[in-house]
């Protein structure tokens, strides 16, 4: 299994780049488009991208709202709720969290299973013992936290936590792959700054270090702004994926692909086939909602959350009860009795005269 994952905000830009990838018209061995995820922040995400790239049949997944490191609850609860406002998903249908800059805590993991997240994904996650040649193509298998964290952890991780029923799809690395002192060493985790040459070994290499190893999901991380300005990476991408799809049993599937195998697997050359086809959608896009911007805060509380504020006025203050009050202007209605009275007290003073 190949997972090929996005970071960051979806706009115009970004999806331009997803785009050409998924209409290279890349099938999986059922005959179905491939699948990939998207962990998606919303700094500069706009919601017809994130429809146009739903509709596809693709996974999204939450990357919090501000892309905030250690993020609080709130901050992937919202992240959530915005993908459901810009798509016809419900909650339940965003799986899959990734921490911004890779950084988690414990607290990070407890907001997940509260809010009944299927998967983490994260690079902070995997073997020690690096540099021997049996760590090549042998990596961590997804597994769930139900007795914690296993493996290296970088960031703030407490190996007693347990979280039942929440997923682990780590991040593996690419590694070395030559012959020497550097066997087996981690090389890169996303977007290796190299030639289209260079990235074509590198991930050929480790690709099949995984197919020949214990055959565990293989990752292409990238972030969209890696192509930015390099066509050619895209050109490369796709004949990769070209390639690696002509090996046998060889898919290229969302992080929820993923876990739905690791709860029911099928075995290898069986006729029951592992993947469903993705789900397309074409329902006009709801409509674009504001982008969160650096002085207010990303995107307001639900209102069923927080009371309504209070209502803003420019009224004047009622008058005091001894003070005389403006009297109100007088109505057409009541000129011609007005005008008769002004009448009848000037003649009036001229007889008294």
């Amino acid at each position: 299994m190949i997972l090929l994952t996005f970071d960051d905000s979806i706009n115009t830009e970004s999806w331009a780049v997803m785009k050409e990838i998924l209409d290279a018209g890349l099938k999986n061995p059922n005959g179905c488009n491939i699948r990939t995820t998207w962990f998606t922040s919303w700094d500069a995400t706009s919601c017809p991208s994130v429809f146009e790239y739903v509709s596809r049949g693709q996974e999204l997944a939450d990357h919090t709202v501000s892309h905030k490191g250690y993020a609080p609850i709130d901050e992937i609860s919202r992240a959530r709720r915005l993908c459901v406002q810009c798509t016809s998903l419900d909650e339940s249908e965003i799986f899959g969290f990734r921490p911004p800059l890779f950084q988690h805590a414990p607290w990070t993991l407890d907001a997940l299973s509260v809010l009944n997240f299927s998967y983490l994904s994260t690079n902070t996650d995997s073997y020690t013992n690096f540099g021997s040649a049996e760590k090549l193509g042998n990596k961590f298998w997804p597994y769930t936290l139900d007795y914690g964290m296993q493996g290296e952890c970088t960031a703030h991780c407490d190996y007693s936590a347990r979280n039942p029923g929440l997923w682990s799809i780590s991040m593996n690395s690419l590694d070395e792959y030559r012959s020497g002192a550097n066997l087996g060493m981690p090389l890169q985790l996303m977007d290796p700054d190299l030639s289209v040459t260079e990235l074509q070994n590198l991930y050929w290499n480790n690709l099949l270090l995984h197919y020949n190893g214990n055959r565990s999901p293989f990752g292409i991380w990238l972030h969209p702004s890696w192509f930015k300005g390099k066509p050619e990476r895209i050109t490369w991408l796709i004949q990769f994926l070209t390639a690696a799809l002509s090996l046998p049993d060889v898919w290229v599937v969302s992080g929820q692909d993923v876990i739905s195998y690791m709860k029911h697997p099928i075995a290898s050359g069986t006729t029951n086939v592992p993947f469903v086809c993705p789900q397309t959608s074409s329902s006009p896009p709801p409509m674009n909602l504001p982008r969160p911007s650096a002085a207010t805060p990303p995107l307001p509380p639900p209102p069923m959350q927080q009371p309504l504020p209070e209502p803003q006025t420019t009224e004047a203050p009622l008058s005091q009860p001894n003070e005389p009050s403006i009297p109100p202007l007088v109505s057409h209605s009541s000129h011609g009795e007005a005008l008769s009275i002004a009448i009848l007290w000037v003649l009036y003073q001229l007889l008294m005269f």
